[in-house]
């Protein structure tokens, strides 16, 4: 081992994203200043994880350190090495399944977009510090049952080219968790999550609007959801969805319970004129689409925000 260096090891970009999985980046930078006192960025875990750059010995072992195992353990092979990431942070079999098939799909051929090469890292920083957070997210049934949908969104950690992203949503007494990213495309940002159970299985887009080069601070999010999966049935269908941002104070657990209590009947006209999927032939307007939102009218949003009386405890 003494005669082999960092560029000997095999798929080295491919076991750190799957090690990112099993420890998500945020909490690796967190580990490295508060237990070693070093310093790990989101830049330089993306760049390893892309294979444009290669830690040093000593950067390697703090990771292994962090990941509980040996730094020569990355010369095992992907498999191996996978495995025993998972067993020594107790790491369950059908997410090491999952996060195993996460990492062979990218090795097979991953989906490779320009765009993302023209977003700096101080740009994805911008942008993360602007929006991280949680938000409830609104949107009419896209089935026949005129119900407006409440999930609570999570905007949560930062590894270049993409911000990632959770999803609760609450149907019929039981959580329904999504889990995804999100990336950013000139005036929109892009999300896309899909569902952790077997049973029920569906991929979600949606399109908001891109704040990141406002000055104002940002308290909704506003676009187009699309989805499409009922029992075994799929739908194509779209509706216009908005998301208001909680106070920082607002705990997941709080937010939880908050979203359980709530009575979407009572929702503010102005929040459900935003989700309105009611379309006209006025003016050739066929086609379902976000609004763009006046500053006049976010004030007033606001207002009418405040007196939700959200929990900020």
């Amino acid at each position: 081992m003494a005669n082999l260096g960092i560029a000997d090891i095999e798929n080295f970009a491919s076991k750190i994203r799957f090690a990112l999985m099993v420890i998500p980046p945020v909490q690796i930078m967190e580990a490295a200043k508060d237990q070693f006192d070093q310093s790990l960025t989101s830049v330089t875990l993306n760049a390893w994880k892309t294979g444009k750059n290669q830690p040093s010995r000593n950067k390697l072992k703090l990771l292994s350190t962090i990941l509980n195992i040996e730094w020569t353990d990355f010369y095992l092979d992907f498999d191996t090495f996978a495995e025993l990431v998972c067993r020594t942070n107790s790491i369950s079999l059908k997410k090491r399944a999952i996060f195993k098939k996460r990492v062979n799909d990218i090795r097979v051929g991953s989906m490779q977009l320009k765009a993302f090469s023209r977003y700096d890292g101080a740009y994805l920083e911008r942008l993360f510090n602007k929006i991280q957070g949680r938000y409830f997210l609104y949107n009419y049934s896209m089935s026949n049952i005129p119900r407006i949908n409440v999930a609570l969104v999570h905007i949560n950690n930062l590894h270049a080219p993409f911000i990632g992203v959770t999803l609760q949503s609450l149907r019929d007494g039981q959580y329904f968790h999504y889990n995804g990213t999100l990336f950013a495309v000139r005036s929109n940002i892009q999300i896309i999550l899909e569902t952790e159970y077997v049973h029920h299985d569906e991929v979600v887009v949606i399109a908001t609007n891109n704040p990141v080069d406002t000055a104002r601070e940002v308290h909704f999010l506003h676009g187009v959801i699309l989805s499409g999966s009922e029992d075994f049935i799929s739908y194509p269908s779209a509706a216009r969805v908005f998301m208001e941002k909680l106070p920082s104070t607002c705990s997941q657990e709080r937010s939880l319970e908050i979203m359980a209590a709530m009575e979407t009947a009572k929702l503010p006209e102005q929040f459900k004129k935003l989700i309105n999927n009611d379309l006209t032939q006025e003016n050739g307007e066929y086609v379902l689409r976000a609004e763009q939102l006046n500053a006049a009218y976010l004030e007033m949003l606001k207002q009418v925000s405040s007196t939700m009386k959200y929990d900020k405890n």
